[in-house]
């Protein structure tokens, strides 16, 4: 497995997984700290989908979910599985059932 590749996939599920947290914040009226952890976890997205091309043609709906902002509510989660499934795949073991 190509280690470079795997930590790029293990930082993007880092940085989904913000999108969730975000959520949670807003669900416990913290407003201001959920729109910096969206804004953070987006900017990070980009500067990953650049620094490592690959990423773009495995998730082609990563940057469409992005610009439409739709990543926010509840593809990140989806986006969260499919990236786990190619980490799972690269170390040649199944996919978490969940």
């Amino acid at each position: 497995m190509d280690p470079e590749r795997r930590v790029a996939l293990e930082e993007l599920v880092g940085l989904l997984w913000k999108f969730g947290t975000a959520n949670d914040a807003q669900d416990h009226d913290c407003g201001p700290e959920a729109v910096a952890l969206r804004r953070d976890a987006a900017a990070g997205i980009r500067a990953l989908m650049g620094k490592h091309p690959f990423i773009a043609g495995l998730f082609p709906g990563l940057g469409p979910a992005l610009e439409s902002r739709g990543i926010e509510a509840c593809s990140w989660s989806t986006l969260v599985d499919a990236v786990e499934a190619e980490l799972g795949s690269l170390r040649g073991t199944p996919p978490r059932s969940g």
